[in-house]
């Protein structure tokens, strides 16, 4: 049995599509899952670098334990290098940092933008709205 998207605080996008694709080599047997002792070994290593174990261990971290933030491309990355995958265009690399920044900085007005991949290393971003009422109005004139 497996646990895809076990994270908080990231885009899904990509997360869910490069889990989905390491889960299926390991189903295809291209890559075994890690020992108990391995994972264990791996978690706390994490956790020291991030100087978080006695903050988990007095449980006032557990909500940020899976929360990926900047970590997200290099466990990507990892998974993509475990499974021989084919790696992520930079341009996508370029528009989820973005996108979480945005998140991360403007949470009440993030949505109101719209990326487009231009290439394989650009992209262009497009404002929709300029105002909460105009994201309302734009809504009501897509709703059912």
């Amino acid at each position: 049995m497996a646990f895809i998207l076990m994270v908080k605080i990231v885009s899904l996008n990509p997360v869910l599509d490069c889990q989905v694709k390491w889960v299926k080599a390991v189903l295809e047997g291209k890559v075994s899952f890690p020992t108990a002792e391995q994972m264990w070994t791996e978690t706390e290593r994490e956790f020291a670098e991030l100087g978080v174990q006695e903050q988990f261990e007095a449980d006032r971290l557990e909500r940020r334990a899976h929360a990926l933030d900047y970590r997200m491309w290099p466990y990507l990355d990892r998974m993509i290098e475990e499974a021989a995958l084919e790696p992520y265009e930079p341009v996508v690399k370029k528009m989820m940092t973005v996108s979480m920044k945005w998140l991360l900085e403007e949470i009440t007005t993030y949505q109101q933008y719209r990326l487009e991949r231009i290439d394989a290393e650009n992209y262009v971003a497009e404002k929709l709205f300029t105002s909460s009422s105009g994201m309302l109005r734009a809504l009501r004139a897509y709703s059912f």
